[in-house]
């Protein structure tokens, strides 16, 4: 382990003192790395036999986002990779309490301006959400690429693993035919795209989000993935975000709509926990 890193780290100029093994996930290895000149840094790295796209798109993403003119994400981001590995460098922040109001504001303001960057169509470059790939092959309408892009692949994924059987398609085909009535048609906004609470850190630079899998795509999807596990004092700062960018009225009689898909890939992902979660807003919305 130790070896690949460093080599990769000494390709971009970083002459690592010491490496600190930190909290990376099960797909990466992430470490705290001092260098001689008395900086700390964040390095992710894959971990051993897993595969290095998975830390390419991200550092994409965020260039992506940077390059738009997201304030909201790490500075500095460094990226190096060879034929096996792929490394992502930042800063290392210190973590701070997130209770305070200002910052709070802040981030619902920054949150809205984010979505009002836009572009001609929903889509953009193919990234992973989780471990999965996940594609987002572009439309000019938010429902037919919500369901080749998103409901549908892990629809497949969920019968091919046996949580749902053949039988169980005229119920997603209902659910199909009544997106269009639920979803409000929008201009495609730019997306974090996998935003609940551990992808956010609140640091002296304000809260910063990380681990995107951005795309061009109805922002309630971002709105749905904080809502979901909690984490996010959405009632109390709502109003703060649609002072800059107002929200169709009903997000939350609609926000299950947009949490199938996150609870799809846990389902894939982590087992049959989820399941429940899933057969209940299926049959709530194909009626």
């Amino acid at each position: 382990m130790e070896n690949r890193l460093v080599q990769l780290l000494r390709s971009i100029s970083i002459d690592p003192l010491q490496m600190t093994p930190v909290s990376g996930g099960d797909i990466n290895d992430a470490f705290k790395v001092s260098t001689e000149q008395g900086k700390h840094l964040f390095a992710k790295i894959n971990s051993s036999g897993q595969p290095k796209q998975i830390i390419t798109a991200e550092s994409q993403g965020l260039q992506m986002m940077k390059s738009a003119g997201v304030t909201m994400i790490p500075s500095d981001i460094r990226f190096a990779e060879d034929e096996e590995n792929a490394l992502l460098v930042m800063p290392f922040y210190e973590v701070l309490p997130d209770s305070d109001d200002a910052i709070w504001q802040s981030f619902f303001r920054n949150l809205a301006l984010m979505h009002q960057l836009s572009q001609g169509d929903f889509g953009g470059a193919d990234n992973f959400i989780g471990r999965f790939p996940q594609r987002n092959t572009r439309r000019n309408n938010w429902v037919p690429f919500y369901l080749d892009n998103r409901l549908k692949p892990q629809l497949q994924r969920a019968l091919d693993q046996g949580y749902f059987s053949m039988d169980d398609k005229a119920t997603w085909e209902r659910l199909f035919e009544n997106l269009p009535q639920w979803m409000p048609i929008e201009r495609p906004a730019l997306v974090h795209g996998d935003l609940w609470r551990g992808n956010i850190i609140s640091t002296r630079d304000g809260i910063l989000m990380i681990d995107p899998c951005p795309y061009y795509g109805h922002r309630e999807m971002d709105f749905a993935m904080m809502a979901l596990f909690s984490g996010f004092p959405i009632p109390e700062y709502l109003p703060v975000y649609e002072e800059v960018y107002p929200l169709s009225a009903g997000l939350f009689e609609r926000i299950e709509l947009y949490q199938l898909y996150y609870l799809l890939v846990h389902l894939n992902m982590f087992g049959t926990a989820y399941l429940p979660g899933v057969q209940r807003i299926i049959k709530k919305f194909s009626g």
